[in-house]
């Protein structure tokens, strides 16, 4: 269907392993003609800044450095 977009940044507080950092993220808004809206973003993090660390023979070995997040948020205007 036909909708408005928008390109704007969404700063928040981001918390992992117990440590909290604020990030800025890109993100898309999608507004529909019934006032639905939906905020899309995708970031990535460096799991060292989060104290994630592997172990040796543990899983953590087959993890990388970064890790790619999403968020969804669905709502009415």
């Amino acid at each position: 269907g036909k909708y408005t977009q928008a390109e704007l940044k969404v700063v928040g507080d981001f918390t992992l392993h117990g440590v909290t950092k604020e990030i800025t993220a890109p993100a898309t808004v999608k507004v529909k003609p019934d006032g639905k809206a939906k905020i899309s973003t995708e970031f990535n993090i460096a799991l060292a800044d989060y104290k994630v660390e592997g172990k040796k023979g543990v899983i953590g070995d087959k993890v990388g450095t970064s890790i790619a997040c999403k968020a969804t948020l669905k709502g009415s205007l």
